[in-house]
């Protein structure tokens, strides 16, 4: 199984989404959340290919759903780098243009 880490950006997307979830939901939803997302990191570390390629940002891109976020990642050599954790319904190509 691979090791991950994530980009600046996709930790500040992790905290956006627990902010949100917190002010909406409360606290034990975001602990759910938040073990959510890890699986779909994990799962992600265990079957690297298992996301679908989206390479219309830029290459060797994958991304990979988990509720109503979806994981976007690159897989390294020894590691997998997730570079964005976005709502399902935001416009990726908007996002990383942003970068």
């Amino acid at each position: 199984m691979l090791s991950y880490e994530y980009s600046l950006n996709a930790q500040h997307d992790l905290l956006r989404i627990a902010e949100y979830t917190r002010e909406s939901f409360g606290l034990e939803q975001v602990k759910r959340y938040k073990q959510l997302l890890r699986e779909g990191v994990a799962t992600i570390c265990q079957f690297p290919k298992i996301g679908r390629e989206y390479n219309q940002v830029r290459g060797n891109l994958r991304r990979f759903p988990v509720q109503e976020h979806v994981l976007y990642y690159r897989i390294y050599k020894d590691y997998i780098r997730i570079e964005r954790i976005l709502g399902a319904n935001q416009d990726p190509l908007h996002k990383f243009s942003n970068q």
